[in-house]
Protein backbone atom coordinates (compact mmCIF):
# COMPACT_ATOMS: atom_id res chain seq x y z
CA UNK A 1 0.00 0.00 0.00
CA UNK A 2 1.31 3.65 -1.17
CA UNK A 3 2.46 5.53 1.91
CA UNK A 4 0.79 9.10 0.07
CA UNK A 5 -2.53 10.16 -1.49
CA UNK A 6 -2.73 10.97 -5.24
CA UNK A 7 -4.41 13.87 -6.39
CA UNK A 8 -6.32 14.37 -9.62
CA UNK A 9 -4.29 16.20 -12.39
CA UNK A 10 -7.06 17.89 -13.17
CA UNK A 11 -8.71 19.08 -10.27
CA UNK A 12 -6.12 18.37 -6.96
CA UNK A 13 -8.98 16.29 -5.41
CA UNK A 14 -7.42 13.19 -3.63
CA UNK A 15 -8.31 9.98 -6.08
CA UNK A 16 -10.01 6.62 -5.01
CA UNK A 17 -8.35 3.60 -6.06
CA UNK A 18 -10.45 1.27 -7.61
CA UNK A 19 -9.18 -1.92 -8.45
CA UNK A 20 -6.44 -1.47 -10.94
CA UNK A 21 -6.78 2.20 -11.89
CA UNK A 22 -7.12 5.82 -9.86
CA UNK A 23 -10.71 7.43 -10.25
CA UNK A 24 -11.40 11.37 -9.38
CA UNK A 25 -14.64 11.75 -7.48
CA UNK A 26 -14.87 15.41 -8.63
CA UNK A 27 -14.48 15.10 -12.35
CA UNK A 28 -15.12 11.62 -12.95
CA UNK A 29 -11.61 11.05 -14.95
CA UNK A 30 -10.08 7.74 -14.39
CA UNK A 31 -6.35 6.93 -14.57
CA UNK A 32 -5.55 3.32 -15.87
CA UNK A 33 -1.65 1.62 -14.65
CA UNK A 34 0.42 -0.47 -16.00
CA UNK A 35 2.05 -3.20 -13.72
CA UNK A 36 1.17 -1.43 -10.91
CA UNK A 37 2.30 1.95 -12.09
CA UNK A 38 -0.58 4.60 -12.29
CA UNK A 39 -0.65 6.87 -15.44
CA UNK A 40 -1.45 10.24 -13.60
CA UNK A 41 -0.64 12.75 -16.59
CA UNK A 42 -3.85 13.24 -18.19
CA UNK A 43 -3.72 15.94 -21.25
CA UNK A 44 0.25 16.71 -20.05
CA UNK A 45 1.44 14.29 -21.33
CA UNK A 46 0.81 13.44 -25.16
CA UNK A 47 0.61 9.78 -26.47
CA UNK A 48 4.12 8.69 -28.22
CA UNK A 49 4.17 5.97 -30.88
CA UNK A 50 7.82 4.76 -30.88
CA UNK A 51 7.29 5.01 -26.50
CA UNK A 52 4.06 3.41 -26.68
CA UNK A 53 5.50 0.22 -28.97
CA UNK A 54 8.35 -0.09 -26.33
CA UNK A 55 6.43 0.42 -23.11
CA UNK A 56 4.10 -2.95 -24.86
CA UNK A 57 7.83 -4.84 -25.69
CA UNK A 58 8.92 -4.78 -21.90
CA UNK A 59 5.89 -5.29 -20.49
CA UNK A 60 5.69 -8.21 -22.67
CA UNK A 61 9.66 -8.85 -21.45
CA UNK A 62 9.63 -8.10 -17.96
CA UNK A 63 9.28 -11.58 -16.21
CA UNK A 64 11.63 -12.84 -18.56
CA UNK A 65 14.28 -10.77 -19.11
CA UNK A 66 16.82 -8.63 -17.43
CA UNK A 67 17.67 -5.33 -16.38
CA UNK A 68 20.91 -4.67 -18.59
CA UNK A 69 18.44 -5.84 -21.50
CA UNK A 70 15.56 -4.20 -20.54
CA UNK A 71 17.72 -1.00 -20.94
CA UNK A 72 19.51 -2.27 -24.52
CA UNK A 73 15.90 -2.42 -25.32
CA UNK A 74 15.65 0.92 -24.60
CA UNK A 75 18.30 2.36 -25.89
CA UNK A 76 18.26 0.63 -29.17
CA UNK A 77 15.05 2.99 -29.50
CA UNK A 78 14.89 6.72 -31.23
CA UNK A 79 17.43 7.65 -33.61
CA UNK A 80 20.83 8.68 -31.95
CA UNK A 81 24.45 7.40 -33.22
CA UNK A 82 26.75 4.83 -31.72
CA UNK A 83 29.12 7.22 -29.91
CA UNK A 84 25.46 8.55 -28.04
CA UNK A 85 24.55 4.86 -27.46
CA UNK A 86 27.74 3.93 -25.59
CA UNK A 87 27.39 7.34 -23.51
CA UNK A 88 23.92 6.33 -22.57
CA UNK A 89 25.13 1.97 -22.13
CA UNK A 90 27.86 3.46 -19.87
CA UNK A 91 25.46 5.80 -17.74
CA UNK A 92 22.79 2.93 -17.26
CA UNK A 93 25.65 0.98 -16.33
CA UNK A 94 26.44 3.57 -13.39
CA UNK A 95 23.12 3.23 -12.07
CA UNK A 96 24.13 2.42 -8.77
CA UNK A 97 26.84 5.10 -8.39
CA UNK A 98 25.21 7.60 -9.30
CA UNK A 99 22.03 7.88 -7.07
CA UNK A 100 23.81 7.89 -4.28
CA UNK A 101 26.80 10.18 -5.39
CA UNK A 102 24.64 13.17 -5.96
CA UNK A 103 22.61 12.42 -2.97
CA UNK A 104 25.33 13.11 -0.94
CA UNK A 105 26.15 16.14 -3.16
CA UNK A 106 22.37 17.49 -2.43
CA UNK A 107 23.22 16.60 1.56
CA UNK A 108 26.27 18.29 1.99
CA UNK A 109 25.40 21.66 0.03
CA UNK A 110 22.09 21.94 1.83
CA UNK A 111 24.14 21.03 5.18
CA UNK A 112 26.78 24.05 4.36
CA UNK A 113 23.66 26.01 3.94
CA UNK A 114 21.96 25.06 7.29
CA UNK A 115 19.22 23.72 5.47
CA UNK A 116 19.35 19.90 6.46
CA UNK A 117 16.73 19.67 9.37
CA UNK A 118 14.34 18.64 7.33
CA UNK A 119 11.74 15.88 7.89
CA UNK A 120 12.36 12.40 7.20
CA UNK A 121 8.99 10.95 6.12
CA UNK A 122 8.67 11.77 2.51
CA UNK A 123 10.54 12.25 -0.52
CA UNK A 124 10.15 12.71 -4.02
CA UNK A 125 12.71 11.64 -6.43
CA UNK A 126 11.56 14.28 -9.93
CA UNK A 127 12.39 12.89 -13.18
CA UNK A 128 13.51 9.71 -11.26
CA UNK A 129 14.66 7.85 -14.78
CA UNK A 130 15.10 4.28 -14.47
CA UNK A 131 15.92 4.61 -10.33
CA UNK A 132 19.31 5.67 -9.50
CA UNK A 133 18.34 8.36 -7.50
CA UNK A 134 15.54 5.85 -5.61
CA UNK A 135 18.20 3.85 -4.29
CA UNK A 136 19.78 5.87 -2.15
CA UNK A 137 16.38 7.75 -0.75
CA UNK A 138 14.83 4.40 -0.18
CA UNK A 139 17.45 3.78 2.78
CA UNK A 140 16.42 7.70 4.31
CA UNK A 141 13.38 8.29 3.93
CA UNK A 142 10.60 6.47 5.05
CA UNK A 143 8.83 6.18 2.01
CA UNK A 144 9.71 7.62 -1.64
CA UNK A 145 7.76 8.33 -4.39
CA UNK A 146 9.46 8.16 -8.22
CA UNK A 147 7.84 10.36 -10.63
CA UNK A 148 8.52 10.60 -14.38
CA UNK A 149 7.02 11.23 -17.79
CA UNK A 150 8.77 8.18 -19.19
CA UNK A 151 6.60 5.11 -18.76
CA UNK A 152 9.39 2.90 -20.11
CA UNK A 153 11.97 4.22 -17.64
CA UNK A 154 9.51 3.45 -14.80
CA UNK A 155 8.60 -0.18 -15.83
CA UNK A 156 12.85 -0.75 -15.97
CA UNK A 157 12.92 1.56 -12.20
CA UNK A 158 10.45 -1.21 -11.19
CA UNK A 159 12.61 -3.79 -11.98
CA UNK A 160 15.80 -1.99 -10.45
CA UNK A 161 13.60 -1.88 -7.00
CA UNK A 162 12.68 -5.36 -7.01
CA UNK A 163 15.98 -6.82 -7.47
CA UNK A 164 17.24 -4.41 -4.86
CA UNK A 165 14.45 -6.05 -2.47
CA UNK A 166 12.98 -2.33 -1.74
CA UNK A 167 9.87 -2.20 -0.51
CA UNK A 168 9.15 1.51 0.60
CA UNK A 169 8.91 2.91 -3.20
CA UNK A 170 6.01 4.03 -5.14
CA UNK A 171 6.08 4.82 -9.03
CA UNK A 172 4.09 7.82 -10.83
CA UNK A 173 3.79 8.13 -14.78
CA UNK A 174 3.17 12.06 -14.63
CA UNK A 175 4.12 15.53 -15.86
CA UNK A 176 6.62 17.67 -13.33
CA UNK A 177 4.35 20.62 -14.56
CA UNK A 178 1.64 18.79 -12.81
CA UNK A 179 2.75 17.20 -9.65
CA UNK A 180 -0.19 15.06 -8.90
CA UNK A 181 -0.21 15.29 -5.01
CA UNK A 182 -1.88 16.94 -2.36
CA UNK A 183 -0.63 19.76 -0.86
CA UNK A 184 1.80 20.10 1.83
CA UNK A 185 3.46 16.08 0.84
CA UNK A 186 6.55 16.06 0.60
CA UNK A 187 9.75 16.81 3.23
CA UNK A 188 12.12 16.50 0.48
CA UNK A 189 12.14 16.57 -3.06
CA UNK A 190 15.49 16.33 -5.67
CA UNK A 191 15.88 16.31 -9.09
CA UNK A 192 19.05 14.95 -10.59
CA UNK A 193 19.37 15.42 -14.59
CA UNK A 194 15.96 17.17 -14.90
CA UNK A 195 16.27 20.77 -14.72
CA UNK A 196 17.53 21.17 -18.26
CA UNK A 197 14.71 19.35 -19.63
CA UNK A 198 12.32 21.22 -18.18
CA UNK A 199 10.58 24.21 -21.08
CA UNK A 200 8.28 26.15 -17.98
CA UNK A 201 11.00 26.21 -14.92
CA UNK A 202 8.76 28.60 -13.43
CA UNK A 203 5.52 25.85 -13.39
CA UNK A 204 7.37 22.95 -12.76
CA UNK A 205 8.99 24.81 -9.63
CA UNK A 206 5.50 26.31 -8.43
CA UNK A 207 4.43 22.53 -8.39
CA UNK A 208 7.56 21.61 -5.65
CA UNK A 209 7.25 24.41 -3.54
CA UNK A 210 3.28 23.69 -3.45
CA UNK A 211 3.59 20.16 -3.02
CA UNK A 212 6.55 20.30 -0.18
CA UNK A 213 5.75 20.62 3.25
CA UNK A 214 5.91 23.80 5.51
CA UNK A 215 10.12 23.63 5.61
CA UNK A 216 10.56 20.86 3.01
CA UNK A 217 13.62 21.03 0.83
CA UNK A 218 14.52 21.05 -2.62
CA UNK A 219 17.67 20.44 -4.11
CA UNK A 220 18.52 19.71 -7.86
CA UNK A 221 21.48 20.06 -10.94
CA UNK A 222 20.91 21.84 -13.80
CA UNK A 223 23.56 21.57 -16.85
CA UNK A 224 24.84 25.07 -17.40
CA UNK A 225 23.79 26.71 -20.78
CA UNK A 226 27.39 28.63 -20.68
CA UNK A 227 29.34 25.42 -19.72
CA UNK A 228 32.57 26.22 -21.03
CA UNK A 229 34.76 23.30 -20.47
CA UNK A 230 32.62 20.50 -21.17
CA UNK A 231 30.27 18.66 -24.16
CA UNK A 232 27.13 19.22 -24.20
CA UNK A 233 26.21 15.51 -22.53
CA UNK A 234 23.06 14.80 -24.89
CA UNK A 235 24.71 15.42 -28.28
CA UNK A 236 28.56 15.27 -27.41
CA UNK A 237 29.20 18.46 -28.70
CA UNK A 238 31.02 21.20 -27.04
CA UNK A 239 29.37 25.12 -26.90
CA UNK A 240 25.92 24.22 -27.72
CA UNK A 241 24.55 26.60 -25.16
CA UNK A 242 26.37 29.56 -26.73
CA UNK A 243 24.99 29.68 -29.42
CA UNK A 244 21.38 31.88 -29.75
CA UNK A 245 18.48 29.33 -29.74
CA UNK A 246 17.53 29.50 -33.03
CA UNK A 247 21.03 28.37 -34.16
CA UNK A 248 21.10 25.44 -31.50
CA UNK A 249 19.63 22.67 -33.29
CA UNK A 250 21.03 23.58 -36.83
CA UNK A 251 24.78 23.69 -35.44
CA UNK A 252 24.05 20.53 -33.65
CA UNK A 253 22.51 19.01 -36.94
CA UNK A 254 25.86 20.36 -38.48
CA UNK A 255 28.26 18.66 -35.95
CA UNK A 256 27.05 15.46 -35.66
CA UNK A 257 23.95 14.81 -37.33
CA UNK A 258 21.60 14.28 -34.38
CA UNK A 259 18.01 16.06 -34.31
CA UNK A 260 18.60 18.16 -31.39
CA UNK A 261 14.84 18.81 -30.66
CA UNK A 262 14.65 14.88 -30.03
CA UNK A 263 16.98 15.21 -26.82
CA UNK A 264 13.69 17.55 -25.50
CA UNK A 265 16.51 19.79 -23.90
CA UNK A 266 16.33 23.48 -22.85
CA UNK A 267 19.61 24.53 -21.30
CA UNK A 268 19.39 26.96 -18.49
CA UNK A 269 22.09 29.99 -17.72
CA UNK A 270 23.02 30.49 -14.26
CA UNK A 271 20.38 33.92 -15.03
CA UNK A 272 17.38 32.10 -16.61
CA UNK A 273 17.51 29.43 -13.03
CA UNK A 274 17.78 32.31 -10.83
CA UNK A 275 14.42 34.23 -12.25
CA UNK A 276 12.60 30.91 -11.49
CA UNK A 277 13.67 29.78 -8.38
CA UNK A 278 13.19 33.36 -7.24
CA UNK A 279 9.72 33.86 -8.63
CA UNK A 280 9.06 30.82 -6.83
CA UNK A 281 10.75 30.79 -3.36
CA UNK A 282 11.94 34.52 -3.07
CA UNK A 283 14.99 34.58 -1.07
CA UNK A 284 14.88 31.06 0.05
CA UNK A 285 17.00 29.48 -2.52
CA UNK A 286 20.80 29.19 -3.60
CA UNK A 287 23.05 28.26 -6.61
CA UNK A 288 26.13 26.93 -5.47
CA UNK A 289 29.07 25.00 -7.32
CA UNK A 290 28.73 21.35 -8.12
CA UNK A 291 31.13 18.47 -6.21
CA UNK A 292 32.76 17.41 -9.03
CA UNK A 293 33.57 13.77 -7.90
CA UNK A 294 29.41 13.60 -8.18
CA UNK A 295 30.10 13.72 -12.16
CA UNK A 296 32.35 10.84 -12.39
CA UNK A 297 35.50 13.51 -11.82
CA UNK A 298 38.57 12.44 -9.78
CA UNK A 299 39.56 13.94 -6.84
CA UNK A 300 42.37 16.32 -8.11
CA UNK A 301 39.86 18.37 -10.65
CA UNK A 302 37.37 18.50 -7.00
CA UNK A 303 40.28 19.64 -5.16
CA UNK A 304 41.08 22.24 -7.34
CA UNK A 305 37.29 22.95 -7.55
CA UNK A 306 36.53 23.60 -4.30
CA UNK A 307 40.09 25.52 -3.47
CA UNK A 308 39.23 27.93 -6.54
CA UNK A 309 35.18 28.24 -5.13
CA UNK A 310 36.57 29.78 -1.72
CA UNK A 311 38.51 32.40 -3.25
CA UNK A 312 35.63 35.05 -2.59
CA UNK A 313 36.53 37.44 -5.79
CA UNK A 314 36.42 34.23 -7.88
CA UNK A 315 33.50 32.77 -6.76
CA UNK A 316 30.68 34.67 -8.44
CA UNK A 317 32.24 33.87 -12.00
CA UNK A 318 33.15 30.21 -11.52
CA UNK A 319 29.24 29.33 -10.37
CA UNK A 320 28.11 31.20 -13.82
CA UNK A 321 30.65 29.23 -15.61
CA UNK A 322 30.12 25.92 -14.24
CA UNK A 323 29.32 22.62 -15.92
CA UNK A 324 26.28 22.69 -13.56
CA UNK A 325 24.79 24.44 -11.12
CA UNK A 326 23.69 23.12 -7.98
CA UNK A 327 20.42 24.47 -7.32
CA UNK A 328 18.78 24.95 -3.34
CA UNK A 329 15.23 25.99 -2.49
CA UNK A 330 13.53 25.51 1.32
CA UNK A 331 9.81 26.24 0.53
CA UNK A 332 9.65 28.36 4.47
CA UNK A 333 6.13 28.13 6.96
CA UNK A 334 5.80 32.02 5.82
CA UNK A 335 5.55 31.37 2.11
CA UNK A 336 7.45 32.46 -1.13
CA UNK A 337 9.97 34.98 -0.24
CA UNK A 338 10.12 33.75 3.71
CA UNK A 339 13.97 34.09 4.80
CA UNK A 340 15.48 30.39 6.12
Amino acid sequence: MSAISFACPACQVELHVDQDQHRCPQCGCVYPTTLGIPSLGGDSIQPDPIEGELIDRLCALYSTTTIEEMSQARLATGATNEERRQFYANYHRTLRERGPAFQRMFQQRLQQNGWNDYGRRLALDIGCGIGSGLLALAHEFDHVVGLDISLSSLIIARKVIEEAGLSNITLVHASAHHLPFLDSTFDYAMAINVLEHIFLPDAMLAEVRRVLAADGVFAGDSRNRFDLFFKEPHVGVRWVGCMPRRWMARYVRWRTGLDYGATHTHLLSHHDLARALTLTFGSSWRIVMPDAMAYGAPQKVRDVAEALSRLQVLRSLLVRVAPSHIALARRGSNGAGANT
